[in-house]
């Protein structure tokens, strides 16, 4: 699970079988942190056996209060988990163009042929379906949707969400006063 807005300190800790990475904090503002579950399996073998990841196969690779790149490193399975927490529409187009920039590079830079999952709340609309980014048709764009879709497609990503697989909304948060999703 990713988490944004965590607020706390940089930091790993384990607590009731969840390892928990946490990347820091700017002024009590912000933070993401990844939380894995060590008693869930993430695969079986060949006989049927369940396979869970362990805390001392976890390398972190990048923390910021924005970013948090963790190497995933299992005998059976090795990726990558990016958590990461881009600006709102409400910051200046240079803030928002200079996160997407500097997270670009940064996975760039470390990211290998190894899966790499995003637990991203980009602040961005997914935009018009292409079939190869985004499946479903009608959905919004804002502000933030080309840069968004341009690091997806640098990494030749998909939104699963956008796909007829899905099974549910597809909205991450609703207003306060409960009267619209987002």
């Amino acid at each position: 699970m990713g988490v944004q807005e965590g607020r706390a300190d940089e930091c790993t800790t384990t607590s009731g079988d969840v390892l928990r990475i946490t990347g820091g904090h700017h002024h009590r503002n912000g933070g993401v942190e990844l939380w894995i579950n060590l008693k869930q399996p993430v695969a079986h073998n060949e006989e049927g056996e369940a396979i869970y990841f362990a805390k001392d196969q976890c390398q972190v690779v990048h923390c910021d209060p924005r970013r948090l790149l963790v190497k995933m490193n299992h005998r059976l399975l090795n990726c990558w988990f990016f958590v990461g927490h881009g600006p709102h529409s409400g910051r200046s187009q240079d803030e928002r163009s200079e996160w997407w920039q500097q997270t670009t590079d940064l996975l760039a830079a470390y990211i290998d042929d190894d899966p790499c999952f995003w637990l991203l709340d980009a602040n961005a609309a997914p935009g018009a379906a292409d079939n190869q980014v985004v499946y479903q048709p009608g959905l919004k764009k804002s502000v933030n949707t080309a840069k968004f879709r341009e690091a997806l497609e640098k990494f030749d990503m998909c939104l699963p969400s956008t796909t007829c697989i899905h099974q549910g909304s597809c909205h991450t948060w609703t207003s306060i006063d409960g009267h619209s999703a987002h």
